[in-house]
């Protein structure tokens, strides 16, 4: 009851998600956004890199998942990055997948260091936390002070339940507009055309690098 039929006679796997698999694509065959869908997606995201790139890309990930931390490790986003430095830039979107009510735990608490330190040492503490696999809520914190973020504050923030709505958020997002079903889920978005390609699971910098010169070409 899972499988659709696509035109082309492949299948498409949805769990829990409402991601329409006759979406509109465009003449390269992308997948194709609404505006409102682009807004919504990108709204308050945490860009890394030129905040004018022509793509961006999103990486839905959790701080229990395997290939999301062996992909930071290998450096994968940042190669792809210094190669196309005014092309592309990327944000990354906490998922709640790899043992549920942990991650969701994982997820407030850093939305909550970007609500008071900005993207900068959100980001940072991300990368931190998935390549030294300290991803307990102590280990999280601990990297957030080494971060120059006010821990009292990320607590009161996390007690108050204040990001709970925009992980929610984050998380029907990357379900119902893109299909999102597991980590890491990476996006590569044009920002003038709104068409999208979803590469799904840890590949290395040149699967990345194929997918944006493809979709940059003319």
């Amino acid at each position: 009851p899972y499988l659709t039929v696509l035109p082309d006679g492949q299948f498409n796997l949805a769990l829990q998600s409402t991601f329409d698999p006759y979406a509109k694509r465009s003449e390269k065959w992308f997948l194709m956004l609404e505006a409102e869908q682009a807004e919504t997606v990108l709204a308050g995201s945490y860009i890394q890199w030129s905040p004018d790139a022509d793509i961006t890309w999103i990486e839905y990930t959790d701080l229990n998942c395997f290939y999301c931390q062996k992909m930071e490790e290998d450096g994968t986003a940042k190669a792809v990055l210094e190669k196309y430095p005014e092309t592309v830039n990327k944000t990354t979107h906490n998922f709640i997948w790899t043992g549920w009510q942990k991650t969701q735990v994982w997820a407030e608490l850093l939305e909550c260091i970007w609500k008071i330190a900005w993207a900068d040492s959100y980001n940072a503490s991300l990368s931190e936390i998935l390549t030294s696999k300290n991803s307990d809520k102590d280990g999280i914190l601990e990297i957030a002070e080494s971060q120059w973020v006010d821990i009292a504050a990320v607590n009161s923030c996390y007690d108050a339940g204040e990001t709970k709505d925009i992980v929610a958020t984050r998380f029907a997002a990357g379900q119902d507009i893109f299909g999102v079903t597991g980590t890491p889920g990476n996006i590569l978005l044009n920002n003038a055309t709104w068409e999208y390609t979803l590469i799904s699971g840890a590949y290395p910098a040149e699967s990345f690098e194929e997918a944006i010169d493809e979709m940059l070409s003319n």
